[in-house]
């Protein structure tokens, strides 16, 4: 090890050999105990004191960090005379890190005086680390200022890879609280120089077991579904094996319980600690901590399933079930009657397909152009509660554009936790973008995904102090039509929980959901008896029953399906993932992708039961029909596919659903300008040659493009096939 022993008036220690230093600079160092008397002590948490001291090393001034170390008992004495004082073990345990090149303050030397086998003065003196930061203190200004998930990621990458060299090292640390982490920002989306520092209970060997790894990463804080991530992102991108899991989770309930009885071992410096937290900001925690992603666009869990139940309300649980009484009879009586109704009604489906618009910056030139390819579709724009309020003016005014251009707007307010947990934030938001949007919009979503508490609502009521502020200043500046609660996916009983809470009658002029299927594959498989048409079926029979909804009006406000091989950029991958090792991954292929997004749409507007379907979204990496990985965007079949079905859609009215073999879906529409017919059909599941028994002129590609026939049949796959000139 590259250190050297020296003696420097009544102390004994050693130097780092990095260094090179001259005997006048050792000599100097005996005058630690005065250095120390005359500085300003560092604020440390700690019982030992911190100063930075100036030395003259090699014709320059160097910063260095002296940490003194308090006085211990016999006992304790005689124990590190075995092993080695504090200070000395933090030098050796130092000098072993920059030799192998991991991160920590440079180490100068140590110094210890001892007297009769006591151990009277004990220093380690090391490089002062200016404009510095710890991974506690960034994590805590990531939650509370800028909770970006991508920047997180990065943080927790940066920190994960340098404690696996540092373990690599044969470090293991013994202490690894976050405060003991120190790195630098460079810049907003990045750290560097990560070090480790207060190495005094660390065990230095030539290789560490897995139980000393877990034990060094049990003390590491951090919400639990970001230590998933975390320890995936410390064993070099891999699950962590099962045995390490095992034991970390062994130390970190054993840390717990260290820390819960602390206040109890210590209870007069604990109380100073506590007093001292108390004036500082806190950092938002568990149910408070709200995360955005931007890369998939949504708010991510930041706890595992197992976390979250412990701060679910046990009120809602009341809520849902009372909801639930009220509602079953009368939603399932009303629910067969629309299943007997279904596909019956001669339909006009023009002009309810939509697409969601606009990117992290809003919608762009390039996105306008994709727009003006698609005709006229009413867009969707999401306002969001916790972006800046310029962000917000610009897509305000990317609404009024779309407007002035002939698009109906619908436009979706979305909460964050902060706009709950301060009622004055929503407020202020919805003042600021009703009044903006009246003549615009004809449509304001309230909520978005309110029963996924990643989106901020963890009580049912909460919803209810988000939709009165909106209903007060929509009613006061402009006849808004008004939609909600937006529900995501066939969790219908808490739909009617909710439903049931809200007192005033004929709120909502609509019921709108994001109502995914994704994880059942084809919108007609099914989830216990409910496929996607029994699902539309359901919900209308909510909005038939429930005082809050006016009449059953049904809109779908979000759906897709994730696609393969996006990585981080899908909704079901996100925040991180690991190569080859997602499990009941419902991401589909982007052949798929369009094919059930045409399925998808037909099923609901040509059963009678979805007044609108808004596709989520026009250009997304990782969901969307264009794709914006390269600086030219890819148009991905499913926008071939959506333009086709749009223009087809303007001109017909649904007039059947034809009787078919159980395998073929066949639908049958009339040209409303010539009176011709057209049908639209494919199969499910697996492929089946179809004989049509009609006439038709012309076939055409679920994309739009013209396919060639000859005599006898058609064979039909996934990918619905247009009949036109069908007589």
């Amino acid at each position: 090890m590259s250190a050297t022993k020296f003696q420097s008036g009544h102390y004994t220690g050693a130097m780092y050999d990095q260094w090179s230093l001259t005997q006048p600079v050792v000599d100097a160092l005996s005058s630690v105990k005065q250095w120390i008397n005359h500085a300003r002590e560092i604020p440390s948490l700690g019982r030992h004191s911190l100063i930075r001291h100036e030395l003259e090393i090699g014709g320059r001034l160097v910063p260095l960090a002296i940490k003194s170390f308090s006085r211990g008992s016999l006992f304790r004495d005689m124990r590190f005379r075995k092993l080695g004082s504090k200070a000395a073990r933090s030098f050796y345990t130092a000098v072993r890190l920059s030799d192998r090149g991991v991160g920590t303050p440079r180490p100068l030397a140590f110094l210890d005086r001892w007297d009769g086998g006591r151990l009277i003065e004990s220093y380690y003196l090391c490089e002062y680390q200016e404009d510095v930061t710890s991974f506690r203190d960034e994590l805590n200004r990531l939650y509370a200022e800028d909770p970006l998930c991508r920047r997180i990621m990065t943080l927790l990458e940066t920190v994960a890879t340098a404690i696996a060299d540092m373990h690599d090292a044969g470090v293991c640390h013994r202490d690894l609280g976050n405060q003991n982490i120190l790195l630098r920002r460079d810049g907003e989306d990045a750290w560097k120089d990560i070090q480790f520092i207060d190495l005094n209970r660390a065990h230095i060997a030539d290789n560490l077991s897995l139980d000393q790894r877990a034990r060094d990463i049990s003390r590491i804080d951090l919400p639990s579904d970001f230590l998933r991530v975390f320890k995936c992102m410390y064993f070099r991108h891999q699950h962590p094996p099962k045995e390490f899991q095992e034991l970390e989770l062994r130390y970190r309930k054993r840390f717990a319980f260290h820390t819960a009885s602390r206040k109890y071992r210590h209870p007069v410096r604990e109380a100073r600690q506590r007093k001292l937290d108390a004036c500082l900001p806190q950092a938002p925690r568990g149910r408070e901590l709200w995360v955005w992603d931007d890369r998939s666009v949504q708010a991510v869990s930041t706890m595992i399933s197992k976390d979250r139940h412990k701060y679910y309300p046990m009120a809602n649980n009341f809520m849902v079930a009372r909801g639930l009484f009220k509602a079953v009879h009368p939603v399932y009586s009303r629910y067969r009657d629309l299943m007997n109704q279904a596909y019956r009604a001669e339909t006009n489906v023009s002009g309810r397909l939509g697409v969601a618009v606009g990117t992290e910056d809003g919608v762009s030139a390039q996105e306008r152009n994709l727009i003006d390819q698609l005709g006229k579709p009413p867009v969707l724009i999401r306002l969001y509660r916790h972006e800046h309020e310029e962000m917000l003016r610009r897509r305000i005014d990317d609404a009024v554009a779309l407007r002035k251009s002939g698009h109906a707007v619908f436009a979706a307010l979305v909460q964050d936790r902060a706009g709950i947990r301060d009622p004055k934030l929503w407020r202020s938001f919805v003042s600021t973008a009703i009044p903006a949007l009246y003549g615009i919009a004809d449509w304001l979503e309230v909520g978005h995904a309110v029963n996924r508490v990643k989106w901020g609502i963890w009580r049912l009521d909460e919803y209810v102090s988000l939709l009165n502020p909106v209903l007060e200043v929509a009613r006061a500046h402009g006849n808004f039509r008004i939609a909600g609660p937006a529900v995501i996916d066939f969790e219908f009983h808490y739909l009617v929980g909710l439903l049931d809470m809200i007192k005033e009658d004929n709120v909502f002029d609509a019921l709108s959901l994001h109502l995914y299927v994704d994880r059942r594959g084809a919108p007609e498989n099914r989830q216990g008896a409910f496929s996607a048409v029994e699902k539309f079926a359901m919900a209308k029979a909510i909005a038939s029953w429930s005082s809050a909804v006016k009449g059953d009006r049904l809109i779908v406000s979000e759906v897709n399906w994730p696609l393969l091989d996006t990585g981080v950029y899908s909704p079901v991958c996100s925040p991180y993932t690991i190569p080859n090792s997602h499990t009941n991954d419902p991401s589909v292929s982007e052949d798929d992708y369009a094919s059930f997004m045409v399925r998808y749409e037909i099923l609901a507007l040509c059963s009678g039961f979805v007044d609108s379907v808004y596709w989520w979204r026009l250009v997304a990496r990782g969901f969307g029909l264009a794709d914006d990985t390269r600086p030219e965007w890819r148009l991905r079949p499913a926008f071939h596919a959506f333009r086709h079905l749009r223009e087809r859609f303007e001109r017909v009215d649904f007039v059947e659903k034809m009787q078919t073999s159980e395998r073929v879906r066949a639908f049958r529409f009339r040209d409303k300008l010539d009176g011709h017919g057209m049908v639209v059909a494919w199969a499910h599941p697996g492929k089946v040659n179809w004989t049509p028994d009609f006439q038709y002129e012309r076939l055409y590609h679920r994309n739009g493009d013209q396919i060639e026939t000859g005599a006898g049949g058609v064979e039909l796959t996934g990918s619905p096939l247009y009949f036109v000139g069908v007589t």
